[in-house]
């Protein structure tokens, strides 16, 4: 079993005392995110794959790698990184206005993986969508291999919807009192004026037990959720 403190909200945490290397690819993460990124990932075991779904730009997955690494267990693994890669400029024109924007509805991956490429070699980046969006029909369906998983950083979507899709389909992967989910947009659920699609708490809470939140950041929308096992049949 996992022993890790419960922690929500505590100032100081332990992260905030990793100290941070510079970065210049643009994102939307907190200061104490990165850290918490970088921190997290000294925990992982080997127990089964570590997983991002929905990266942009990288800012996160280089954190994520970096942490990571920290963990001697992560020697010879990858991170597995998922997006649908899919350019929304109705939001994302705001965060990224260079010359090579792309238009709305084609591809940035060749934009993330240049942002990526110092850490090219330790993850492997898979084109696949969680839900359809309309624009992202093209787009083949998210798969697993079936394997265990041990880490998932979560930031895909704050619908029940795009939620209970990845859940569904890694549910089965996940290893009972280790499996970590770091959902990076949980805490907008209490965002105010409340938001019609921050649904993110619904979602947690329709698992019951299964999902049991220890980590929950100050400064940051991550909750860390360790996965507690099936509940058992009615």
């Amino acid at each position: 079993m996992l022993e890790l403190d419960r922690l929500i909200g505590a100032q100081p945490a332990p992260w905030w005392e990793i100290a941070l290397p510079p970065s210049e690819i643009p994102g939307m993460i907190t200061e104490e995110e990165r850290r918490y990124y970088e921190w997290i990932g000294g925990w992982y075991t080997g127990a089964g794959a570590a997983i991002e779904l929905g990266p942009w730009f990288g800012r996160s997955t280089t954190h994520i790698v970096s942490g990571l690494q920290a963990s001697p267990a992560f020697a010879d693994r990858r991170l597995q990184v998922y997006d649908d890669f899919v350019w929304r400029s109705s939001w994302m024109d705001e965060y990224y206005g260079e010359a090579d924007r792309p238009a709305d509805g084609a591809s940035f991956q060749a934009i993330f993986e240049r942002f990526a490429a110092p850490i090219a070699d330790r993850i492997d980046v898979h084109r696949g969508r969680i839900v359809s969006h309309g624009d992202n029909d093209h787009v083949a369906a998210l798969a697993w291999s079936g394997g265990p998983i041990e880490i998932a950083y979560i930031d895909c979507g704050r619908t029940y919807e795009v939620n209970e899709a990845w859940y569904s389909l890694l549910e089965s992967s996940f290893v009972e009192n280790r499996t970590l989910l770091v959902m990076q947009d949980w805490q907008l659920w209490k965002e105010q004026p409340p938001q019609e699609y921050n649904q993110t708490k619904i979602f947690t809470d329709s698992k019951g037990p299964a999902l049991d939140l220890i980590h929950e950041l100050a400064h940051g929308a991550i909750g860390t959720f360790l996965y507690r096992g099936r509940a058992p049949s009615a």
